[in-house]
């Protein structure tokens, strides 16, 4: 079925574009590689997240460190979250009477009495 402007989604993607003989991708070809837009590579250059030579003018890719920056991004999977607020809430409700004058954890509960030896 035809996506957006007439382009199949299910379209394989063209070939990343290797520069001679190198091995290493031009901005064009890492972009294809990664599945992303030219500009995001691009950026990725300027914020200095991804790992990129510089040939005179030009940025060139690996594509062993483009790799590398998508692993890097990896999160494992972890258990769901189970909502546990409920079950927090305390049983019990706040004390009714309060001291004039004090509020916070200290208008709930009184200090231990101290010593007489002044510990």
């Amino acid at each position: 079925m035809p996506g957006p402007r007439g382009r199949d989604r299910e379209a394989p993607a063209p070939p990343a574009t290797v520069v001679g003989g190198s091995g290493l991708l031009d901005v064009a070809g890492a972009a294809v590689y990664l599945g992303v837009t030219e500009p995001f590579v691009r950026r990725l250059v300027l914020e200095r997240r991804v790992r990129y030579f510089k040939l005179g003018k030009f940025v060139r890719f690996r594509t062993a460190d483009l790799d590398a920056f998508v692993e890097a991004g990896r999160h494992e999977p972890v258990a769901p979250w189970v909502h546990t607020r409920s079950t927090l809430r305390r049983a019990t409700t706040r004390n009714p009477v309060q001291q004039p004058g004090r509020s916070g954890p200290a208008a709930r509960s009184p200090r231990p009495a101290r010593k007489a030896d002044g510990r």
